[in-house]
């Protein structure tokens, strides 16, 4: 019988997989936090090659000015989402990619 580890190894490397990550105005989705950036990363069943990547900037529908802190963190400011697309069209994107 396969230890935990195995099965794992075993698994990944017949998946393929997809990597994402988020970058949000807040912390609290409940107190109207919202997604300002989505990137993902696509590998190959070994886990060590990038096959693809995606990236988006999105812009947030109700948040007018990002906080200061948020653009601290994530280095990204008004000016970069402004233009961006709003959430609904980069998560048709991203399903695609994904």
């Amino acid at each position: 019988m396969l230890k935990k580890q195995e099965m794992l190894n075993e698994v990944l490397s017949h998946s393929r997989f997809v990597v994402m990550d988020l970058e949000t105005t807040g912390f609290t989705p409940k107190k109207g936090a919202e997604i300002l950036e989505i990137g993902a990363r696509r590998y190959n069943a070994d886990g060590h090659r990038v096959t693809a990547t995606f990236h988006s900037f999105v812009k947030p529908k109700n948040v007018k000015k990002i906080p200061k802190k948020i653009v601290e963190l994530t280095n990204i400011h008004d000016e970069d989402v402004k233009n961006a697309p709003y959430i609904e069209i980069v998560l048709k994107k991203l399903y695609e990619f994904i």
